[in-house]
């Protein structure tokens, strides 16, 4: 099963990881019978529902069970509607501004593994797992791949000016998604940021989201600019920002990047034609924290390892 989960369609080392986590813990269950039948896996909802896990992990833990009987075709008769249902309203913290800012300043304080994440995290919007995902070849001195992840898209930026110099010092390997954790958390006390529980990454991400949404009209941009820039899926862009999901799959960054649209004065800033990252420059111009990092590193400069 485990083989199948990096075939033709692969699955990101995060995911396959989770699945590798529940079937173990499923066919420990069990017991040693090399199959399973339906009384097995009722049996192991009762006891996980009894361990107190949320209805989420329930819904998650069911898919990949699922999966594991598809691989070894395994009798499934399951329908949808017994796939545990999401009740409860769940709700990911988001950071402050003026607390992200304060995260941003304190950027002396921090190594360079810690600044490198935080830099991506804060002007790209991206999430954990794509940082996750992130190997050293990923950047050069002129652009940077974002990895897609739960579907995103993945997309490649040019390096603003003004993180450069993280970019260019501050690698110090790859890290999995528990050691991103930790590297925030590290970060958040090193700012003197007093967290809660449940901050992390996506709290960064949300909170850039929500700052750009209305920096990007309040200076002539679209707000779905932001999402392009960010990689969401063309149906998540447009349920979003344009009512239909199907309109997101006919909206083209390329035609907005023209002559024609700048005469009918809806696209401003300094753009060009043929730019391949009109949408970063664009961007890169109204982003606030980039604003912020120019303060912070003005103050404390990088220093290039010779």
């Amino acid at each position: 099963a485990e083989a199948r989960m990096s075939g033709t369609r692969e699955k990101a080392a995060t995911s396959i990881k989770g699945y590798r986590e529940t079937w173990r813990r499923f066919l420990a269950f069990v017991g040693s019978n090399k199959t399973f039948t339906t009384l097995d896996v009722d049996r192991y909802f009762a006891k996980r529902r009894k361990d107190g896990i949320s209805k989420n992990t329930q819904r998650t833990e069911f898919f990949q069970i699922k999966a594991l009987a598809v691989c070894n075709k395994l009798e499934w008769p399951y329908t949808k509607y017994d796939v545990p249902q999401v009740k409860e309203k769940t709700s990911t913290p988001t950071l402050n501004p003026d607390d992200l800012e304060q995260i941003i300043l304190n950027q002396h304080l921090y190594t360079d593994t810690e600044r490198f994440y935080l830099a991506i995290a804060t002007v790209f919007g991206c999430r954990r797992e794509a940082m996750a995902q992130m190997i050293k070849r990923d950047y050069d001195d002129t652009t940077i791949l974002i990895r897609g992840v739960h579907g995103s898209d993945t997309v490649k930026h040019a390096i603003p000016d003004v993180i450069r110099p993280i970019l260019d010092n501050c690698w110090s390997g790859n890290h999995g998604i528990d050691a991103l954790s930790l590297i925030f958390r590290r970060i958040a006390k090193k700012s003197g940021l007093k967290i809660e529980k449940g901050f992390g990454w996506h709290s960064i991400r949300r909170c850039v989201t929500s700052v750009m949404s209305y920096v990007l009209p309040a200076n002539g941009l679209a707000p779905s600019l932001w999402a392009q820039y960010a990689g969401w899926a063309g149906e998540v862009t447009g349920a979003t920002f344009m009512g239909s999901a199907m309109m997101g799959h006919y909206t083209h960054p390329e035609v907005l990047n023209s002559d024609y649209m700048r005469k009918l004065n809806v696209l401003t800033g300094e753009t060009h034609d043929n730019d391949p990252y009109w949408i970063d420059h664009s961007i890169y111009l109204v982003h606030p924290l980039l604003k912020t990092w120019e303060q912070a590193l003005k103050k404390h400069p990088v220093v290039k390892d010779e």
